[in-house]
């Protein structure tokens, strides 16, 4: 049995995919909000798609693949 865990997590990464996101949702509802009252949101969606394709491409994790070394990030 192998002493290595099977997962490993990066935590600044993990904080900063957590904080990309609920930026991006911040700005998604604050253009929600916009055209709801009648204003021109597309600036703060813009930002807010932006924000969250950004955080789709950080990867946080480590997934061990074989038994000898082999890791993949995820």
């Amino acid at each position: 049995m192998s002493r290595t865990p099977e997962v490993i997590i990066n935590k600044p990464l993990q904080i900063l995919k957590r904080t990309l996101a609920g930026g991006g949702f911040f700005f998604l509802a604050v253009s929600g909000i916009h055209f709801a009252v009648g204003n021109n949101g597309i600036i703060q969606l813009l930002i807010g798609g932006a924000l969250l394709w950004l955080a789709s491409k950080v990867k946080y994790k480590w997934v061990k693949e074989f038994e000898v070394g082999g890791f993949k990030r995820v």
